[in-house]
């Protein structure tokens, strides 16, 4: 019974697994959305896309329907990275 020795990290572990597994599973989600919604979608904006955290995958995942080309989305992504840096 491993997990009653030392169930606090196993348990850190199993969070962690779960969100990265939460996180793939809603990029796929927006990455699906995105193509189609684009017809399409350039390696350099799936690659931006790829890199967002869950909270900005979450946000993006809501704002597809407002893209109707790559420019409209590159210009949402380049909001995120302007935010952040302020």
């Amino acid at each position: 019974m491993r997990w009653l020795l030392g169930s606090e990290p196993i348990l850190q572990e199993g969070e962690q697994e779960g969100r990265e597994e939460g996180r793939q599973a809603q990029l796929k989600l927006v990455l699906r959305q995105l193509q189609r919604q684009l017809h399409g979608l350039s390696s350099a904006l799936q690659s931006q896309v790829e890199a967002l955290p869950l909270s900005q995958l979450t946000d993006l995942g809501e704002a597809p329907l407002d893209f109707s080309n790559e420019v409209e989305l590159a210009e949402w992504l380049n909001r995120l990275e302007e935010a952040e840096i302020h």
